[in-house]
C-alpha cells in the first residue's frame, strides 16, 4: 500500500490563515480504495504468497470542507509506489474452522511535489504495516468473513520539515471484511477498519480517528472479472494540536473507478492473479483531488505440495 500525496508542513504553514486541511500531511494512514481485490480473498493453504500493489497518483488541486478547489497559488503532487504485500498462511484451524495468517507491508514510494513554485523529490519506504494475526472464516462455499487488527508503524521517511511519505505516528487499525464471490457470477465485498491515530510526537499534531470502507462489485466471466472498486473514508474526528481542536479538518473521500482482474496458472501450474484499476474522487473535502491507477499482481513465493493420497492395500 502507498503512502500518497502527503504535502509538506511549509504548505500547511503557508495555508495557516485558510481551513485547515485534515490529517497531519493530508493524508489518511492507509489510502482510500487500496484493498480491493484483497478483500476477504486469503488463500485457503498453508503458505507464503505475495500481493504486489503498484499505483500511480496524481492531484492538481487541495479542496475546501465543502469540497471546492481551494483557491491557492499552484499546487501539484505526482507519486509512484510499489507495496510488496507479504501474507503467511499457517497450518493453523481457528474456532469455526478458519484461517490464520500474519501480513507484512512495506510501502516504497516516489514523491514529486510542486507548492508556490517550489519542487520537492521524496523516496523511500513509508510506514510499514503489521498484521500479527489475520483470520478468515467461509461462512458458505462463496461466502467468507475476514477480521484482524493492523499496526500502521511510523517506520518510514519522515521529516517535519519537508514533503513526507511516512505519517509520523502510529495507527491502530481493526478491521472487519464480508465478501460474497459466486465463481461464476456476482462478486461483491466490503472492508471495514478504524483508525485510531496517536498523536506525532515531533510536531503535537493529532490527526482525527476515521471510518474507513473498501468495496470491489464485479461479475465473474470464466477467467476474467469486471467491475468497479474504491472506497470511503470520513473522518468523525477533528484533528488536534497542543490539545486544541482545529476547525474545518475532518477529511471525506469517495473513491471509484473500474476494474478488470484476471486469474490463470502461469504454465499450467503456479496460480496468479491480475487486476488493473483506475479510481477517481467523487468527492473530495479538505484533502488532494486524486486520480489512482492500480496494477495488483499476486501468487505463491511458497505453498507445500499436498500430502499424497494414502495407498490402498489390496
Amino acid at each position: 500500500m502507498k503512502k500518497i500525496l502527503k504535502t509538506s508542513v511549509a504548505l500547511l504553514c503557508c495555508l495557516a490563515a485558510a481551513p485547515a486541511l485534515a490529517f497531519e500531511n493530508d493524508s489518511a494512514p492507509y489510502p482510500v480504495g487500496t484493498t480491493s481485490i484483497g478483500i476477504a480473498s486469503l488463500p485457503p493453504i498453508p503458505g507464503v504468497f505475495l500481493l504486489d500493489q503498484t499505483d500511480v497518483a496524481g492531484a492538481g488541486y487541495l479542496t475546501d470542507s465543502h469540497g471546492n478547489k481551494k483557491e491557492i497559488p499552484p499546487f501539484k503532487v505526482h507519486s509512484v509506489s510499489t507495496t510488496p504485500r507479504i501474507l503467511i498462511s499457517w497450518p493453523v484451524t481457528l474456532p469455526g474452522n478458519g484461517r490464520l495468517y500474519t501480513q507484512i507491508v512495506p510501502p516504497i514510494v516516489f514523491l514529486n511535489t510542486e507548492v508556490f513554485g517550489q519542487k520537492f523529490h521524496t523516496a523511500g519506504v513509508a510506514n510499514f504495516t503489521i498484521t500479527p494475526f489475520l483470520g478468515q472464516w467461509s461462512v458458505t462455499r462463496n461466502f467468507k468473513i475476514a477480521s484482524g487488527f493492523d499496526f500502521i508503524l511510523p517506520t518510514g521517511a519522515y521529516s517535519a520539515s519537508k514533503p513526507a511519505i511516512a505519517s509520523g505516528y502510529t495507527t491502530y487499525s481493526p478491521v472487519l471484511s464480508l465478501r460474497y464471490n459466486n465463481p461464476r457470477g456476482l462478486d461483491i465485498g466490503v472492508s471495514n477498519r478504524l483508525f485510531f491515530n496517536a498523536t506525532n510526537t515531533r510536531t503535537n499534531y493529532h490527526s482525527g480517528d476515521a471510518y474507513m470502507a473498501d468495496y470491489i462489485a464485479g461479475w465473474n466471466i470464466g477467467h476474467v472479472e469486471l467491475g468497479v472498486t474504491g472506497g470511503w473514508l470520513q473522518e468523525y474526528q477533528r484533528d488536534s494540536q497542543y490539545g486544541a481542536a482545529i476547525p474545518g479538518s475532518r477529511q471525506e473521500i469517495f473513491r471509484i473507478g473500474p476494474s478488470i482482474t484476471y486469474s490463470g496458472r502461469f504454465l499450467g501450474k503456479i496460480p496468479f492473479i491480475v487486476n488493473v484499476n483506475d479510481q477517481f474522487d467523487v468527492i473530495s473535502k479538505n484533502a488532494p483531488k486524486e486520480n489512482n491507477f492500480w496494477v495488483n499482481i499476486g501468487f505463491p513465493l511458497f505453498a507445500p505440495p499436498p500430502p499424497a493420497p494414502p495407498v490402498q492395500s489390496s
